[in-house]
Order: structure tokens, then sequence, then C-alpha cells
């Protein structure tokens, strides 16, 4: 409930508002404005599961989207940032949304503290570029993200061996990059994740990942992910 009282959406929008209904809550949106938006979201929750509303919406706003977003980048339960980058917007490209379209991560936060930061772009259009995805196709590359926050840097390499070592046995065209944040860039607490997204000979991609449980929960090896 606090994550449904706290979404950007409410900034992005004209004269939208909750109201309690007891066990429930009733949302009635206003008109999307758009603009400039400075949001800390809730840690309960990824910053992942405030972004898939903003990218539905964003589009189809007054003005272009600029939203700054402050939490946890990665968690088990949302999709975390990097997947967003790597499916979502690039989904979003295929409707013809490119240039102005970015999504950067310029800090990364754990749970259960947070301290991440997003920056995300989106420009409006008025059309859309008709999209069909009936195929699955085949996987012909796998690419991924393996990162780390106030943990040691040997962990992110000990991810991506551990991760090659069974993804080489199908496919040979694999890279995963490693992101290992130091100082105010590596948020508030410590952990560590990798997310692997295969595209496929139709252009459709899956996504997959895996993050550390947190401070105070039975503690993660890296291999283990």
């Amino acid at each position: 409930m606090a994550a449904a009282k706290q979404h950007p959406t409410d900034s992005l929008s004209h004269r939208s508002s909750f109201i309690h209904l007891g066990t429930g809550v009733l949302y009635q949106p206003g008109l999307p404005l758009g603009g400039n938006i400075d949001h800390d979201c809730n840690v309960q929750r990824g910053i992942g599961y405030y972004l898939e509303g903003l990218i539905c919406l964003a589009p189809f706003c007054k003005k272009p989207i600029k939203a700054i977003l402050r939490g946890v980048t990665s968690n088990q339960i949302d999709p975390s940032v990097d997947v967003i980058k790597a499916v979502s917007i690039q989904v979003l490209k295929k409707f013809g949304i490119d240039e102005g379209l970015e999504l950067t991560v310029t800090k990364r936060g754990s749970p259960p503290l947070g301290g991440g930061e997003v920056i995300f772009k989106c420009p409006i259009r008025r059309n859309l570029r008709p999209l069909q995805l009936l195929k699955a196709g085949k996987v012909k590359r796998i690419r991924g993200v393996a990162f780390s926050t106030r943990v040691s840097p040997a962990f992110v390499n000990r991810m991506v061996e551990g991760a090659r070592s069974v993804l080489n046995n199908f496919l040979t065209d694999i890279y995963i990059h490693t992101d290992h944040m130091k100082g105010p860039k590596s948020g508030k607490s410590p952990g560590f994740g990798v997310s692997l997204v295969a595209e496929t000979t139709e252009g459709t991609f899956l996504s997959a990942e895996a993050m550390s449980n947190p401070v105070g929960k039975e503690i993660t090896v890296p291999e283990d992910l």
C-alpha cells in the first residue's frame, strides 16, 4: 500500500487523486502532462516497478519526460533497471520512439536501504509504428550485466564465470558487462546480482535475473546466482 501511494505517475498527471476506501484505494488519473519529475521511490519496491508505469504513459504526455528516480535499482521481486533498459526500452524503440529515449543508471542501490538513482528521458509521439511480434524465434545472442555494490570487486567476475560456464554449452555469442560501483555511486547497502537478456532471430527479448539476499538474511554466494 505504501508503494501505491507514492508513484511518479501522480506527479506526471494533472488533477490526479487517491481516495482511500478502507482496505483499498481508488485512483483517479488526470491528464498526462509530462515534464520534469524528481521522485524518491519507496525502498520496499524497486525502481523498475515505477518505470513500468512511466514507460507506458511517457510517449503520450503533453511534454517530453525527464524523470529522476531514486531508490532500489535491483531486488528479488521487481524488474531491475538493467532489464528495463535492455528489454522494455528496446521494445519501445520498435514503435518508432528512438531519438531522445534514454535510461541511464547514475547510482546503484541494493535493498534494504537503496540509494540508487536513474534518469529516464522519453520524447512524445503523435503516432506509433505498428508492431507485430508473433514468433519467438531462436536465440542468437546473450547480453548481460553483473553488478555489485559495497562488496568485493571479485564478486562480479565470479558471477560472470558462473553464468558463462552454463551458457557456453549452448551459445558462443555471449557478453556480460561488469559494473562494480564505488563510493557514493554504490548506494547504502551491500549487494550483487546479474541480469541476462537473450535476443532471438525474430527480434524478441527473453530476460532472466538474480539478486543476492538483503542484509540480515541468508548469505548468498556469487556462484549460486
